[in-house]
């Protein structure tokens, strides 16, 4: 039956009672409204995010269903199972990561058993245990259910909009240009290295990245109690954003000299509160040296015997990291250094750029692509509002790091099309990590070999977008002291 909208003489034949001067205009007020809203559901469904966002939300569904790197969401399922048998996150082995990751999952565990009835956690595949003494590349024969990762995946989907949200909101804020800020939003949410992260590998960068967004966009309106409280869980749920502590503090001296000291207090006491209550629980369980167990154990890696001329080489990889620190730090030193000293007119976008520089010489060495997510938000902010000269070599970075990381997630994917869909067979699976683990040359796999060639090709990005940056940097100074 179609729709009508009644009128006054509708009305009165209904309700007598209800005086002229009233049933007269509601039909017409019906109408209108009727009319407002067709108007604004149009306007809803006509702009450009909109059809971003269910577009990235397609893809991220469609992978998410049939694609789950198994390797760390093992270890998901693993808390999983600690959390449920009553005990905390570091009372049993599993966890090994800083306590805000453990409550992120905590969080979607209880919405998932309780509200989604989610039961299952995963199996252990018998016809795929033969992976498991494979050496290069990271395999498991443990399978996570499809709808216990599809719980986290949403999870990440949303984050990974709220990251897009944050940027649309910043650029909007700083510069008014709905159209550079609609370009900033669909390449964050449409960008592959994002969706490989949140809805095949299950990995958290995208969190962290969010967090430091946050700490960005508050300092910048004024409000150091929360940006402090934001930048102190960003660097609790990954490190890499506590590199970019010297520029928010450089940040708070250029905006105001003579209030420094008051917004840097302001700023500092809403960390170390934020960093009391990330901390409480594990206070009282005397679990505050475990909760630091992920970063120090990286470190102690570098250290371990070497068994094979790989695993030196591996190792020599950690070694090179902490031999690159007094470089990182020092250019960190220098681009805080150059937002104190900064004297023009646009100090938040002088702000905006200096913290993608910041946050993207934390990788002096090859990173793991997905830890490329810290930078990635501001170097798209950079290419697309205020350096144009930058959006090749970002998409360089961002095609490089997304090839990188297919090489590292290679056929361990594919272990739900086996078990849960019967898609893909576990003698195929094998067969291709095998060919991954034969030797490609002396003790050099397939998998290292095109690991270190995926690998070269992001550094060479990495050190472009740095290469740029300095070289304009000196010819800048070169040409205001000539």
């Amino acid at each position: 039956m179609p729709y009508i909208i009644p009128t006054g003489d509708d009305l009165v034949r209904f309700c007598p009672f209800i005086p002229n001067y009233i049933y007269g205009n509601v039909g017409y007020g019906i109408m209108e409204s009727k009319r407002s809203m067709g108007r604004i559901s149009d306007a809803f469904w006509r702009h450009p995010i909109m059809w971003t966002v269910v577009l990235g939300a397609f893809v991220r569904l469609v992978l998410g269903c049939f694609f789950t790197f198994s390797f760390d969401s093992e270890y998901w399922g693993l808390i999983d199972e600690n959390l449920q048998s009553g005990a905390g996150l570091y009372e049993l082995p599993g966890m090994y990561y800083t306590p805000v990751w453990g409550y992120f999952l905590s969080f979607i565990y209880a919405v998932a058993h309780l509200v989604f009835g989610v039961a299952s956690i995963g199996v252990q595949a018998d016809s795929l245990v033969v992976l498991e003494g494979m050496a290069a590349g990271n395999y498991t024969d443990i399978v996570v259910s499809v709808e216990f990762a599809m719980s986290i995946k949403m999870a990440l989907m949303l984050v990974d909009l709220a990251v897009s949200y944050v940027l649309y909101r910043i650029v909007m804020t700083r510069t008014g240009n709905e159209r550079y800020a609609v370009i900033v939003f669909a390449l964050w949410f449409l960008c592959p290295l994002t969706i490989l992260s949140s809805s095949v590998k299950i990995m958290f960068d995208s969190v962290s990245a969010l967090l430091l967004l946050l700490a960005v966009y508050l300092v910048m309106d004024g409000r150091n109690y929360m940006a402090g409280g934001a930048f102190c869980i960003a660097v609790m749920t990954k490190f890499f954003p506590a590199y970019a502590i010297f520029l928010l503090v450089a940040y708070l001296y250029n905006r105001d000299r003579t209030a420094f000291i008051r917004s840097l207090s302001q700023a500092v006491i809403g960390a170390f509160v934020m960093l009391g209550l990330i901390l409480l629980p594990d206070i009282i369980q005397g679990n505050v040296d475990v909760a630091f167990g992920f970063l120090t154990n990286r470190i102690g890696s570098v250290s371990d015997a070497a068994d094979s001329f790989v695993d030196t080489l591996s190792s020599s990889g950690y070694t090179v990291v902490m031999l690159l620190q007094p470089l990182v730090f020092a250019i960190q030193f220098y681009l805080a250094y150059r937002m104190a000293k900064y004297d023009g007119c646009d100090r938040d976008g002088r702000f905006l750029k200096l913290m993608a520089l910041s946050t993207l010489a934390v990788f002096l060495w090859t990173p793991t692509p997905v830890y490329l997510l810290v930078p990635l938000p501001f170097l798209m902010v950079l290419a697309v509002v205020y350096e144009r000269r930058y959006l090749r070599p970002l998409m360089f970075l961002i095609v490089s790091a997304t090839v990188y990381e297919l090489v590292i997630l290679n056929v361990s994917t594919l272990l739900q099309l086996d078990v849960y869909y019967g898609l893909v067979s576990s003698e195929y699976i094998i067969s291709v990590a095998e060919w991954f683990n034969d030797m490609f040359f002396m003790e050099f796999s397939n998998f290292m070999a095109l690991s270190i060639l995926a690998g070269f090709f992001l550094t060479i990005a990495i050190y472009l977008i740095l290469f740029i940056f300095f070289k304009d940097e000196y010819e800048s100074r070169r040409a205001s002291h000539a």
